[in-house]
């Protein structure tokens, strides 16, 4: 993890990456799929995966949270401007 702290204050590794195959999700609606790779084209890698990492907190589980949490948000905003 980045931050403040010393080189010896964690020995633990925190930092924490997802990785979602928007194309695999059939939960997700065909018309919503292009819009949200477009929020995420930055990070979706060769393999057509989208790449969430966190390292916002000291806790493990906080940051694999935060990364769900990220993509959830993405795709909810995505929707909530389709309906307008």
């Amino acid at each position: 993890s980045s931050g403040p702290g010393g080189q010896n204050i964690q020995k633990s590794l925190t930092k924490c990456e997802i990785r979602f195959k928007l194309t695999n999700a059939s939960w997700i609606p065909d018309h919503l799929k292009d819009s949200v790779a477009q929020r995420f084209s930055n990070r979706i890698n060769v393999d057509g995966e989208v790449v969430i990492d966190s390292d916002r907190t000291r806790e493990r589980s906080m940051n694999l949270a935060d990364c769900f949490d990220k993509l959830r948000s993405t795709i909810y905003d995505v929707e909530r401007d389709f309906n307008k």
